[in-house]
């Protein structure tokens, strides 16, 4: 029976993948906080609620009618609104300085994306909200 070899020795013979690997986390969670976004703090999207904020469900029209929307939520699928231009979204608020917008989806990752083109077509103060399972703690 061979004795097992230590950590130190498995580093020397796989470091560089290591180091790969660990170089590819760090870029895969910087990715995520700083190109995409991050879900809102709890206090951001109860501040935001409380303010009558406009909830944006961004999941898909199936999505939406097999696990229904966040009260209050209207359903604009993501591809909608990164499909049309703003003069084209009359669901969406016209104020676009002082109206407060959640958006959410399944998981926060399409949120976040639509946070970043709100925020580009002017809205001042949009929150991603995550995922539904995430919204509904606020229900």
């Amino acid at each position: 029976m061979q004795p097992t070899s230590s950590l130190l020795d498995q580093l020397k013979n796989h470091g560089s993948a290591v180091a790969l690997l660990l170089l590819l986390m760090i870029i895969l969670v910087l990715f995520k906080k700083f190109i995409l976004g991050s879900t809102a703090s709890d206090d951001e999207i109860r501040h935001y609620l409380r303010e009558g904020a406009f909830i944006i469900d961004v999941r898909s029209r199936g999505e939406v009618s097999s696990s229904g929307l966040f009260p209050g939520a209207v359903n604009i699928p993501m591809g909608e609104l990164l499909e049309f231009p703003i003069s084209q979204q009359p669901l969406l608020p016209r104020d676009r300085e002082h109206s407060k917008i959640i958006v959410y989806c399944a998981s926060g990752m399409r949120s976040a994306s639509v946070q970043n083109t709100l925020k580009e077509m002017g809205f001042r103060n949009v929150l991603n909200g995550g995922g539904l399972s995430n919204m509904m703690r606020f229900k």
